[in-house]
């Protein structure tokens, strides 16, 4: 016999938007949530990306480069001359 005593708590990562969700969803590519037990995920801001799926932080832009969009996927582009 199966007896449940305790609920799950999603790992840093990932999220359940639900009551009673039996199964975590994993941040997707452009999101991020570095705490545990969240019922979403964050969009990197502006200056970051993030390429991978259930990640805990976004990859900041080096210097001499930017991400103009909120929630990118793709990495950052080169500032121009000037």
């Amino acid at each position: 016999e199966n007896k449940t005593t305790s609920c799950k708590t999603c790992d840093a990562g990932q999220f359940m938007e639900q009551e009673g969700q039996t199964q975590c969803t994993v941040c997707t590519i452009g999101r991020f949530q570095s705490d545990e037990g969240q019922t979403s995920c964050q969009e990197c801001i502006a200056g970051q990306y993030q390429p991978a799926n259930a990640t805990t932080e976004c990859i900041v832009c080096p210097l001499g480069e930017f991400q103009s969009d909120v929630g990118s996927n793709s990495s950052c582009n080169a500032c121009g001359p000037g």
